[in-house]
């Protein structure tokens, strides 16, 4: 048992206030913050049921589908009225290309932070052996792993598990552990012969950052 002081803040506060420290105000305004917050509870939040994708260039439409078809949640579909730009609810007409961002990276740091409290995570990516941009920088690499690998002090999810979306005979494929043990040779094993499309990584100006890496919070 971990001795924890009578007069201190209870863990999920702890975690509450790095996770507020961290967004606010690098990214969002308390009040952004409190409304995410607020839409990502159940019944809205489902459990253990959400997706992260990285490396699939401009297709959500497969990442979407994939979501819907097994009853999982990307960022967009939890985040409901909050990105759909026909509710006055949604902020981006209110905000700058650039603010924009700022504001779907500061989602996307809430949406892993509040994965994170449950025990799987599902990551739709390009297959093995490149599985991620070789060049790093990526809103997947820079916030979404290290938050869910507890880089705020916030507890590790569990399972980090990947699924490979662009290789038609593998989107029913079981999805297999990335973390914290990496199984890849499950998925090889059936597929490694399969030629797969090859894909063009987006290179990133050495001076320039598509994100900001998670930083500790200075608390």
């Amino acid at each position: 048992m971990i001795y924890w002081p009578r007069n201190w803040p209870d863990r999920e506060t702890l975690d509450l206030q790095s996770l507020i420290c961290t967004v606010w105000p690098q990214y969002l305004t308390l009040q952004e913050t409190c409304g995410i917050l607020d839409q990502f509870h159940e019944p809205v939040w489902i459990p253990d049921k959400q997706v992260l994708w990285t490396g699939l260039g401009q297709k959500y439409a497969l990442v979407d589908s994939y979501a819907r078809e097994h009853g999982m949640q990307t960022l967009r579909i939890a985040m409901g009225p909050l990105m759909d730009p026909q509710s006055p609810a949604c902020l981006q007409s209110q905000k700058s290309t650039k603010e924009w961002g700022r504001y779907i990276r500061g989602t996307s740091l809430i949406f892993s932070w509040r994965i994170s409290q449950g025990n799987v995570a599902t990551v739709l990516t390009q297959p093995p052996p490149t599985r991620f941009n070789p060049h790093g920088r990526t809103a997947y690499q820079d916030i979404e792993e290290p938050v869910l690998k507890g880089i705020l002090g916030n507890r590790p999810i569990g399972r980090i598990l990947a699924v490979h979306p662009t290789i038609e005979n593998a989107k029913e494929f079981p999805p297999y552990e990335i973390f914290p043990q990496d199984h890849q040779d499950i998925w090889k094993n059936v597929f490694g012969r399969v030629k797969c499309p090859k894909h063009t990584w987006r290179g990133v100006d050495g001076n320039i950052r598509t994100s900001s890496p998670v930083q500790k919070p200075h608390t």
